[in-house]
Formats: structure tokens, sequence, C-alpha cells
């Protein structure tokens, strides 16, 4: 794998663990876990990975396999896309 690939995919696996803490911070309030400035800065961090992980999801299936015409295809096309 190379360390461009490496990277791309440790920041996806950032998202998503960031992501999850995001969707359950109050869990995290709750219990003491986490701050005001704290959660913002997940935040502001899940944003930053947001667009740093949507600039290379084409090579990201393209190390799938995953035909365009598979892509295209109505079951793969979002709702709010079209």
């Amino acid at each position: 794998m190379t360390r461009t690939c490496a990277t791309g995919w440790t920041s996806c696996a950032r998202l998503f663990a960031l992501h999850a803490i995001e969707q359950d911070r109050g869990w995290f309030f709750e219990h003491g876990r986490m701050t005001g400035p704290r959660a913002k800065a997940i935040t502001r961090e899940v944003n930053k990975l947001l667009s740093t992980c949507a600039g290379s999801r084409a090579t990201r299936f393209d190390a799938f396999g995953i035909p365009d015409a598979a892509l295209a295809a109505p079951i793969g096309i979002s709702a709010s896309s079209g």
C-alpha cells in the first residue's frame, strides 16, 4: 500500500470514529467526558476530514474494482442527488 493510500484510509478511519463520537456527544456530556470546546473541535475536525475524504473517494472506489456502470446504477445514486 502506498503512503498516500494509507494516509487516505487513515483519514477515513478517523472520520468514522470522530463522527461516532460527535453523534453520541450527548452521552459524553451527561457523563462529564466532553466539554463544549472539545465538542466544537471534534465538529471542526469532522468537517475537515469530510472534505479530505471526499476529494479521494474515486480512488477508493477504484481500489475495490467497482465498474463505473454499477456506480451509475439507480441503486448507487442517492435520492438527494437526483
